[in-house]
């Protein structure tokens, strides 16, 4: 029968450390976020208002007071933050009140458009979108790549 028991551990004898100090003393990893590059990006004189980058979906029905938002937004609350500012609205050429942003992304000294990108789009297509948001991720890849804090098209 005593060929069937296990043999029991050898237990740890003349050791300088035991278990717990083992544990104790063994290098640990010290675990915390590895801060990424920073770049230098505008924001909103108020602030209360988010921090960019940011992201926004503002849904309302019509008469609610979304075009104002916008307009002020671009206008005031992040004016001078954006490179480029595309507009897709159904109103965008039959609204007056979108005459003084228009004026503000003409103006070359403000936002200046050498490529002549159309900037305004009075319905969605997806294939437009598409095409602008390409254009912008190569734009923000040489950016990062060249270290530059602003790129002017």
């Amino acid at each position: 029968m005593d060929s069937l028991r296990t043999p029991s551990p050898t237990p740890l004898r003349n050791k300088s450390k035991n278990i717990s100090s083992i544990t104790n003393d063994t290098l640990k990893p010290d675990i915390k976020p590895i801060k990424p590059k920073e770049y230098d990006i505008p924001t909103s004189k108020y602030p209360q208002c988010g921090k960019l980058p940011l992201r926004m979906i503002i849904s309302a029905p019509s008469g609610s007071g979304k075009g104002i938002l916008l307009q002020n937004m671009i206008l005031d609350i992040y004016k001078g933050c954006f490179e480029r500012v595309f507009i897709w609205s159904p109103s965008i050429n039959l609204d007056d009140n979108w005459k003084p942003v228009k004026e503000y992304l003409n103006d070359d000294k403000l936002m200046p458009n050498q490529t002549g990108d159309k900037l305004y789009y009075d319905e969605y297509k997806h294939e437009e979108l598409a095409e602008v948001i390409e254009k912008q991720r190569k734009v923000v890849e040489y950016q990062k790549s060249n270290n530059k804090k602003y790129f002017k098209y």
